[in-house]
């Protein structure tokens, strides 16, 4: 995936051996920033990766009546791309000699 592009992660079933609910999920996103989320009726969570290549191993920790319960998840292998800057530039197509040429940079 491209950087700056939406990455959409999906979470399956959770599987606890005790009677306790899962409460929330804290998604751990491998380029530094985290993000907590309750789970009800979550199927999915989404998050924009920044500049730079990088290979980020995302994990997932849950939360219960227990307490927080570090590493439950993790998915590795993804790939962020460098993405090359573009400037949009305007103006006009000719200009007289000795005239004054406004160049407009951005959108």
């Amino acid at each position: 995936m491209n950087e700056g592009a939406l990455y959409t992660l999906n979470f399956g079933p959770v599987f606890d051996p005790g009677d306790e609910a899962v409460t929330k999920y804290v998604v751990n996103w491998g380029d530094g920033a985290s993000k907590t989320f309750n789970t009800s009726n979550l199927e999915e969570a989404t998050h924009t990766y920044g500049d730079g290549v990088t290979n980020p191993t995302i994990t997932v920790d849950l939360e219960n009546v227990d307490g927080l319960h570090t590493g439950a998840g993790t998915l590795a292998g993804l790939e962020v791309q460098n993405v090359a800057p573009t400037i949009a530039l305007g103006g006009d197509s000719d200009v007289s000699e000795g005239s004054l040429y406004e160049l407009t940079l951005g959108g």
